[in-house]
């Protein structure tokens, strides 16, 4: 799996300070952060600022909008200093997110006493939202982050 992220993933630069998605905004990748630092800033339902948290080098976020269908980000994310992200575009999420899925239930089932083998028949259900249907301009998206 590692090999596949690294093969498929965008490594793109943000300066300090610039944001990388803002609360509200639709989610078009999962980030892994590979050098530097992201703040995440959550508000509140009135639009108070709740809490903030600082990610580092290994650290990753997006995910959420990209499982949950039809939910926007959840966070402001920006750069606390000049930062390179390892980005997944939604369709290398949805392979590596579908390939671990089906890895996962095959390694349950052998566990499971008297598993039916028909049940390695059943395809693995990927939510709508994450196949590939992510709104238009994932690549541009990332371009436009490039120092």
């Amino acid at each position: 799996m590692k090999e596949t992220i690294a093969r498929k993933s965008k490594l793109v630069n943000y300066a300090e300070g610039q944001p990388v998605y803002h609360r509200g905004a639709q989610p078009v990748a999962f980030y892994i952060v590979a050098h530097g630092e992201v703040g995440m800033s959550f508000d509140g339902e009135g639009g108070d600022h709740l809490t903030q948290t600082t990610l580092g080098p290994g650290k990753h976020f997006g995910e959420f909008g990209l499982l949950l269908q039809d939910k926007p980000c959840i966070a402001t994310v920006h750069c606390t200093q000049d930062t390179t992200l390892l980005v997944l575009e939604v369709p290398v999420f949805v392979e590596i997110f579908s390939a671990a899925a089906f890895e996962l239930r095959v390694e349950l089932l052998i566990k499971l006493e008297g598993a039916p083998a028909s049940a390695l028949a059943h395809p693995v259900t990927v939510p709508h939202r994450i196949r590939g249907g992510g709104g238009g301009g994932v690549g541009a998206r990332v371009a436009d982050h490039h120092s």
